[in-house]
């Protein structure tokens, strides 16, 4: 691709750690490396041990060991790293590499300014927006009216209804069926737990 051309050089004295090390890894500009990536999946663990649907796949250069132990590091080459993009590349020794989220932010940085590269820079938003949704999943639960992540784990509410709805799914003292999306009062039955549904679709379930 020209246009991929064109940005190294454009960054040619500059140094971007994230493309220097995927020039490491493949022995080809870390520019190109990253416009042929693919965004797979996504992990908050640092542990080889706990992604073993990848094991084998997964670029040697992203692990290295600490106390007889593997872990996972971002090709910039930072290690203790959490929230892990896994990309697929294409590469005869390996399918995957692992970047850190951060680094794809800085990348975002380094593009925003070209012009000329929109595909390249909404392939970038596209990895950015599946890790934003996947740090969503693991900071929140799901609401159980709309079914997002907009409920926070962990944490108790002073609204007991928001412990289970989410602030768009819960208005003063009313929150919405869980089958009609219908909004009715908040309250308990008689075992002491959250009503979910409305009046109208218990009685009809």
């Amino acid at each position: 691709m020209e246009e991929i051309k064109e940005i190294a050089d454009i960054f040619a004295g500059t140094y971007c750690r994230l493309t220097d090390g995927l020039n490491h890894i493949t022995l080809k500009n870390g520019w190109q490396v990253l416009a042929d990536m693919e965004y797979s999946s996504f992990v908050n663990e640092s542990k080889p041990s706990e992604l073993m649907e990848f094991e084998g796949r997964i670029c040697p250069s992203n692990i290295y060991n600490r106390d007889g132990e593997e872990y996972f590091m971002c090709a910039c080459g930072k290690k203790h790293i959490h929230n892990l993009a896994i990309m697929s590349y294409p590469h005869n020794d390996f399918e995957y590499i692992i970047l850190g989220s951060e680094c794809v932010h800085t990348a975002k940085k380094y593009l925003k300014e070209i012009e000329g590269i929109e595909n390249f820079k909404e392939k970038v938003d596209k990895w950015l927006y599946y890790i934003k949704e996947e740090q969503k999943k693991i900071k929140n639960k799901k609401c159980i009216a709309c079914d997002k992540y907009k409920v926070r784990r962990n944490f108790v509410y002073k609204n007991p209804a928001r412990n289970l709805w989410c602030n768009e799914c819960c208005s003063g003292g009313q929150v919405k069926c869980i089958k009609c999306n219908d909004f009715r009062l908040y309250k308990d039955d008689w075992k002491g737990n959250p009503m979910r549904y409305c009046q109208r679709c218990y009685f009809s379930s």
